[in-house]
């Protein structure tokens, strides 16, 4: 099996890890996070350049002066990892190589509440297919990220007991991918994966303090401060769908009644428009919110409330910079955003009325990605600190 190139000198090491990590960055930013001078910066980079474990590359971005960067990557042929996303009903495996770059993606559609034992499977066949998609060998992956639509216990990394997944309950989902796969694996939640593929690519970039919700089949989410996300004392942070709002609304299948989850759960919704349009799939209610359907509308609306209404609990809990929509649901974002922003307004404190909110920009593809960076990220972890 290949592995990242390791050069020899702490600097060095430091900054192929940082690109381990981060992904592309230019030079004033990998200086920033590795506390070095210029001149350092530019001598490292410059060995590393010249001896093929970095590359330039010819894309910019404008600094906060306006100049251009061209940023730097470590080279793409330095190995792969893949991101495998557990969903409701799907799993998606993406493979990307150490530069961040997506080489192929294959997507299973399975049973809803699929057992473990099926899951673990499917997700190899896939990560086969996305291989061979991308037309590279087996020996390729360095190792795997999984997202799993439940909390993990950081105690003992199974998972926690969810009523989204009832089966996987003390699951050791790594473990089983790693007999599949026979890579090195590393799990996590999928909303906190996805947040921080948000933080690193997506609509997060720029905000110190923000909330994610996923709204999904489930709705689950995630707080990140100072650009970290929050894992609370056993790994259980960012449960917000289970926010209760009315104690004595629907009962949900935590047991609880009124949790978010009962109003603005992709389920709920398509429940709510069962009398007026019959049984309808989520990209059908899609078309209709756009095509103007006043009773589809009207259910979106207030499902956003619901929304709104747990954002401005949330708010007044932790005053973030930015709450930012998630799932699959974001899809119908210009739909729920503006009954969101009316309601904190409404409901939160004057601090937090101008709170920016916004739509993810990855797409489904999220937790996957955030699983391809922890994959890298436990790469980068084990080589500088070899047991």
């Amino acid at each position: 099996m290949p592995v990242l190139p390791r050069p020899s000198g702490s600097l060095s090491t430091r900054a192929i890890d940082l690109l381990i990590v981060n992904g592309p960055m230019h030079r004033a930013a990998l200086a920033e996070q590795a506390g070095w001078a210029r001149s350092t910066t530019s001598r490292v980079i410059g060995e590393l350049v010249a001896d093929g474990f970095v590359v330039e590359t010819d894309t910019v971005m404008t600094g906060s002066r306006g100049r251009p960067h061209r940023l730097l990557t470590l080279n793409p042929d330095a190995g792969c990892t893949v991101g495998i996303d557990f969903g409701y009903r799907h799993i998606r495996a993406v493979v990307a190589d150490a530069a961040h770059r997506i080489r192929a993606i294959a997507v299973g559609e399975l049973d809803v509440d699929y057992p473990p034992e099926t899951g673990v499977r499917v997700a190899g066949e896939l990560v086969g297919e996305a291989l061979s998609q991308a037309r590279l060998p087996d020996d390729a992956l360095l190792g795997a990220g999984a997202a799993v639509p439940a909390p993990i216990d950081r105690r003992t990394g199974r998972v926690s007991h969810s009523s989204m997944i009832p089966t996987w309950a003390g699951r050791d989902v790594a473990a089983d991918l790693r007999h599949v796969l026979n890579l090195p694996v590393t799990v996590d939640n999928d909303a906190k994966l996805a947040a921080a593929a948000e933080t690193y690519w997506g609509a997060g970039r720029g905000y110190g303090a923000y909330l994610f919700l996923k709204l999904h089949s489930g709705v689950g989410g995630a707080l990140v401060l100072g650009g970290t996300i929050v894992d609370g004392g056993n790994g259980s942070a960012g449960e917000f769908g289970h926010v209760g709002l009315d104690l004595t609304g629907p009962v949900c299948r935590c047991g609880a009644r009124g949790c978010l989850e009962v109003y603005a759960g992709i389920p709920a919704i398509l429940e709510a428009l069962r009398p007026a349009h019959g049984l309808l799939t989520l990209a059908q209610a899609t078309r209709l919110v756009e095509a103007g359907d006043p009773a589809v509308r009207r259910v979106f609306r207030e499902a956003a409330s619901k929304v709104g209404q747990t954002a401005s609990l949330l708010c007044n809990a932790f005053n973030p910079d930015a709450v930012i929509i998630g799932g699959a649901l974001a899809r119908a974002s210009e739909h729920l955003i503006p009954e969101i922003k009316n309601c904190i307004r409404t409901l939160a404190l004057p601090t937090n009325h101008n709170v920016a909110v916004l739509a993810t920009n990855l797409g489904p593809e999220a937790s996957a990605m955030g699983a391809v960076r922890l994959a890298f990220t436990q790469l980068a972890n084990r080589t500088a600190h070899p047991r």
